[in-house]
């Protein structure tokens, strides 16, 4: 982990599941805004003629919609790291059938943040 003045910088290892492969992944996180999650190793693929579902620009993770992660009260390593695995998981469902598992919220145009990529406990909404 690294502390900058204005920022962390988390990058670490996840396998969502035995029979996945490990991806390191980079958490971003300034207070006050919504933490940004890429995947570095390896990079993620995309199905011929198919967009890489529910990421923002930059390919950034779409993890959750709202007010879901509250970074007053929330830990990254409770909420956001769990997301990114989960995330991760029904990539590999997507990559193997065509369809994302994952639910949430579809964004209708490129500038949309409306995303929402894991089934969430709190979320009443997907």
């Amino acid at each position: 982990m690294r502390f900058d003045h204005d920022h962390i910088v988390w990058t670490g290892k996840l396998q969502p599941t035995p029979a996945s492969i490990t991806y390191t992944v980079r958490v971003i996180h300034r207070m006050g805004q919504v933490p940004r999650v890429i995947v570095l190793d390896p990079p993620l693929k995309r199905r011929p003629n198919e967009a890489l579902p529910h990421v923002y620009p930059g390919d950034g993770l779409c993890l959750y919609h709202g007010d879901e992660f509250n970074d007053s009260k929330d830990f990254i390593a409770h909420t956001i790291v769990p997301w990114a695995s989960e995330w991760l998981l029904h990539y590999e469902f997507w990559l193997a059938t065509g369809e994302w598992h994952g639910g949430g919220i579809h964004p209708t145009a490129p500038d949309d943040k409306a995303c929402l990529s894991r089934t969430n406990p709190k979320n009443t909404r997907g």
